[in-house]
């Protein structure tokens, strides 16, 4: 067991999260798995309803042969109920992938035990599509791979157990039964992908919930979240008639700290207090990041909150970091808390004033001094309602940006990427099944006769059709999906292929049927068609292919021979697998729509900023690099300015994190145009610092520089209290790239740093301007 554990191992390994990650993903599988099983239910329940209406016609069985009675409640009832307990009404939720393997198994069982009694009367009612078609139905009802793939396999032994043991197998069965297998071997690779694909998706969509939710800095809930939560709160505690507490918490003299030790610093100060914030909390409260050097506890219980809140904020003085000169201990905090019932007040003014109130107890005890916990006792509010309005109504919303494709189709320029993607991932696939197909048909002109006892009138024919009709179609649809200067029409291509096998297939199906030779099965060309359904054809172009292909497959079944039950409910089997077959082709491509999309979505998250649109520090770095070598090979000057919004915590303080926010998007998108115009690139450090450079080809770096600090004040920034503009302070260097891009960029980043820190000293709203020689 082991050894065939560690054999599996590798299969499995990119279809497998390690712990809790695997827990949770299976109850999202299990969930779209019992969706997809009740739909399945109702599929059959309609198919087997028309079939018993028409059972005179399509199952004319003598009743010594077929005891109608038992075989609809052992063939029909038992796997019908089985079924429905795999759905999703179902109490039996637990079992619902065995449930329905268990129904499929003896819907089998009864129609082989049919097949058997009618073939040893003489009668041929049952076709082997039939029995094969529910055996597929395993794959489209998203059962976990690791429990498909044997139930299948076993599945398909069994079936062609009894073809080889207890029937008496010929040519024509051989034949089907080849084509069974080959179906099967097409189409288990297939649910492979569409379980990695969809694992894939989840992940990234958990990973991009996980984003939009959390501070990046932090780890903690961000404002927007924090801003559900609250709601949610709000909502049970009405329904329990109780009280809950809001606590606002702002680290003292933090600019100053940051000023004095850096950013790095700053950064580290406020990614411990998160921590020690969320391990004092626990679960009697929830904790988030507002912005800046401020935080929310919303605590569950209002009763003991006022306690617990100076219990968490006196636990800062334990974190050991560089104290500022002056100040006894490391960090300090001042924070204010209000406590409310919300009683049958509208959620959106509990929230509100609960805010209002929270921040008028914080301001109160920065008046007092700082380093302290004011509780707020009834007094008037600052008048700093708005500052905590939700902020998915006075932000750009960001639901219509995560919101997943409800159809196929994406914009022009992310569809022509993802068409790309798409059909390059499917090369390989159709590789795989036309190679495989040349070497089947190899081994028929090879071992026709003496293996699968084709008589010698059949046998010249069918050479015929391999070589002139099989050969040139897999040979169009490979190099189609090999040479690379097909690549764009690759998918044409396999269509094209399949077009000319199935031609070939039906043609020499017609001419020898009626001599009483099934050398082609209708089963063969209906596995030719069905794989167009797992080799990620556009399902815009798959779709009327595969319509076309099972029009002309039934059109010739039902014109070009006699109309009998056998016939009908072959046909029928083969119109129900090629219609589950596109749906799941439609989820596939669906699953991987999503999974591309997230990817895209990850990557641009990772790069840039999420408030302004600028490119984040750590993008910015490597695109710097990019630049400077540029830089350095055309022999050009590069000029490098960082810009930081003055007093901008007086700012934030005066009209909010909210009016600060919309001010930092301003100057973002003001610093993104200029950075187009001169064909640079522009990010933001961090808080209100941001930087810009690019390649100077006029010679006027200082002064273009210049110029954009000077734009900041026009941009029609509401100001903040006793200020006339918004300003800023700029370091800028100028310098020829003439040194290793690595290099170039440390001294650009600390000269620029040094000379902001001097325009700060001046007296802020200046710029300083530095000229590098290339020696220095």
């Amino acid at each position: 067991m082991s050894r065939l554990r560690r054999a599996w191992a590798p299969v499995l390994g990119s279809i497998r999260f390690d712990g809790p990650l695997e827990a949770e993903y299976r109850v999202y599988f299990d969930r779209i798995g019992r969706s997809a099983r009740s739909e399945m239910w109702l599929i059959m329940l309609v198919v087997i309803t028309i079939v018993l209406i028409c059972n005179r016609v399509l199952l004319d069985v003598p009743p010594d042969v077929l005891p109608l009675g038992r075989f609809l409640v052992i063939g029909v009832l038992v796997p019908m109920v089985l079924r429905w307990f795999s759905g999703d009404r179902s109490p039996l939720r637990r079992w619902s992938s065995a449930l329905f393997i268990a129904s499929v198994y003896i819907d089998i069982g009864a129609m082989m035990a049919l097949r058997v009694a009618c073939l040893d009367n003489g009668i041929d009612i049952v076709p082997l599509v039939m029995p094969i078609a529910v055996l597929m139905s395993l794959i489209v009802v998203q059962i976990r791979f690791v429990v498909l793939a044997p139930a299948i396999l076993l599945g398909l032994v069994g079936l062609v157990g009894v073809e080889l043991l207890v029937l008496d197998t010929d040519s024509n069965g051989l034949f089907d039964i080849a084509a069974a297998a080959a179906m099967v071997t097409v189409a288990l690779p297939a649910a492979y992908d569409l379980e990695r694909w969809t694992r894939l998706g989840w992940l990234r969509q958990r990973e991009l919930d996980l984003l939009t939710k959390t501070d990046p800095l932090t780890g903690l809930a961000n404002r927007r979240h924090f801003n559900e939560i609250l709601r949610t709160t709000v909502e049970s505690t009405r329904q329990r008639d109780g009280a809950f507490a809001l606590m606002i918490l702002d680290v003292d003299y933090f600019k100053t700290y940051n000023d004095k030790y850096g950013h790095p610093a700053g950064d580290g100060c406020l990614a411990v207090v998160a921590e020690h914030l969320t391990m004092a909390t626990g679960t009697d409260g929830f904790v988030a990041r507002l912005g800046g050097e401020e935080f929310a506890v919303l605590w569950f219980d209002g009763a003991t909150a006022a306690t617990r809140g100076e219990q968490l904020r006196h636990g800062l003085a334990n974190i050991t970091l560089e104290p500022l000169p002056g100040v006894p201990t490391t960090i300090t905090a001042s924070a204010g808390l209000a406590c409310m019932a919300p009683g049958d007040s509208d959620i959106d003014s509990v929230v509100s004033d609960l805010f209002a109130r929270a921040d008028t107890a914080l301001y109160e005890a920065k008046r007092a001094g700082r380093d302290s916990l004011i509780v707020f006792a009834g007094q008037e509010l600052r008048g700093s309602r708005d500052r905590y309005d939700d902020p998915t109504e006075r932000q750009p919303s960001t639901a219509g940006e995560f919101e997943l494709p409800r159809s196929l189709r994406f914009a022009p320029g992310p569809e022509s990427k993802f068409q790309a993607v798409f059909a390059a991932e499917g090369r390989s696939a159709r590789r795989l099944i036309m190679i495989g197909l040349l070497v089947v048909i190899a081994l028929l002109l090879m071992f026709q006769t003496p293996l699968l006892k084709i008589p010698p009138e059949a046998d010249r024919l069918g050479r015929l059709t391999l070589i002139f009709g099989l050969t040139p179609g897999a040979l169009l649809a490979l190099v189609g999906n090999t040479w690379t200067r097909l690549n764009r029409w690759s998918p044409q291509l396999y269509i094209a292929g399949v077009a000319v096998i199935l031609s070939a297939q039906m043609a020499e199906r017609v001419v020898q049927l009626p001599k009483g030779y099934d050398v082609v099965p209708l089963i063969m060309p209906l596995s030719v068609l069905l794989s167009l359904t797992v080799v990620q054809i556009p399902f815009t172009m798959l779709a009327p292919a595969a319509l076309a292909g099972l029009t002309g497959i039934v059109a010739v079944e039902l014109t070009a021979f006699p109309i009998t039950g056998n016939r009908l409910l072959a046909v029928s089997a083969c119109i129900v697998m090629v219609s589950v077959t596109l749906r799941f082709a439609y989820k596939l491509e669906r699953s991987r729509r999503i999974s591309w999309l997230v990817d895209q979505r990850l990557d641009r998250l990772a790069r840039e900023d999420p408030l302004t649109g600028l490119l984040n520090r750590r993008q910015f770095d490597q695109s710097l690099n990019d630049l400077l070598r540029s830089a350095v090979q055309a022999d050009r000057q590069v000029a490098f300015a960082i810009l930081d919004i003055d007093s901008f915590k007086d700012y934030n303080d005066g009209l909010g994190h909210l009016a600060g926010d919309e001010c930092l998007r301003v100057v973002g998108q003001y610093l993104t145009e200029m950075a187009a115009a001169v064909g640079g690139i522009a990010a933001r450090l961090g808080g209100e610092e941001f930087a810009i450079v690019w390649i100077d080809t006029s010679g006027d770096g200082s002064e273009r520089a210049e110029q954009i600090r000077q734009g900041v004040p026009q941009l029609g920034i509401r100001p903040a209290p006793g200020s006339r503009a918004v300003t800023v302070s700029a370091g800028i260097v100028v310098t020829p790239a003439h040194r290793d891009p690595v290099e170039l960029a440390d001294v650009l980043h600390r000269q620029a740093d040094a000379a902001l820190y001097a325009a700060k000293d001046a007296g802020r709203d200046l710029a300083v301007i530095t000229h590098l020689q290339p020696s220095e």
